[in-house]
């Protein structure tokens, strides 16, 4: 199984997921948010309201980074891309490389060399 972090940014995600029993990772709690608020038995409801809206919020943000990031890997792109979960105040300070680029900068901090790693991708059809 692959174990998602939270954004190091997103405290309140990650103590939710590190105090709650039944959340593994960011993703897992993402899915648990999604479903409690699309299949709303009383359960469910119950748990959802228990959730402070910030931790709803830092998931949601992650759930569309991790889309954006998605669709980044699909299309092929292999260079900087905004972090929308990285708080800087700038945009400028929040953009990074994509994590399947693996990359080496020279004292300057420029990109010496970019290798981009293959990953396995499944026919759609």
């Amino acid at each position: 199984m692959c174990r998602t972090s939270s954004p190091k940014s997103f405290t309140q995600l990650r103590e939710f997921v590190n105090h709650s029993n039944d959340v593994e990772d960011a993703a897992d709690a993402i899915m648990q948010i999604r479903n409690a608020i699309g299949h709303s038995q009383e359960e469910k409801r119950k748990k959802l309201s228990k959730i402070s809206p910030n931790v709803s919020y830092q998931a949601l943000q992650v759930f569309i980074w991790y889309t954006e990031l998605s669709l980044l890997r699909i299309l092929g792109y292999a260079d900087k891309h905004h972090n929308r979960c990285s708080r800087e105040i700038y945009a400028f300070k929040a953009e990074e490389f994509v994590p399947w680029v693996a990359h080496e900068h020279r004292k300057d901090n420029e990109v010496e060399s970019i290798t981009v790693l293959q990953l396995p991708v499944k026919d759609a059809c």
